[in-house]
């Protein structure tokens, strides 16, 4: 029993950095690696770095983190592909 306990603690251990990631890091940061992904013209990067904080921001209800990174989500993917607006809209 203790083995099982110890190997359940060893592995919530290695899990917990994974899980709170994104809430470690500031918005700051996060809109600059996003800003470096714009100048490097990397829109998926772009894409997925801005759902990332659009999902922070939904846990925390930070509602112009939320609106900023929905905007530049819709931007970007319209970018990408023209007829997708629409795709975001039905969303």
């Amino acid at each position: 029993m203790k083995k099982i306990l110890f190997v359940l603690l060893f592995i919530m251990t290695i899990m917990q950095p994974c899980i709170c990631d994104i809430h470690a890091q500031s918005y700051e940061q996060m809109w600059e690696q996003l800003d470096k992904y714009a100048d490097d013209d990397l829109p998926k990067q772009v894409i997925s770095q801005a759902e990332k904080i659009l999902y922070k921001a939904q846990k925390e209800n930070q509602f112009a983190h939320m609106m900023r990174a929905w905007k530049t989500i819709v931007e970007r993917k319209t970018d990408i592909e023209p007829d997708s607006f629409k795709v975001c809209i039905e969303h």
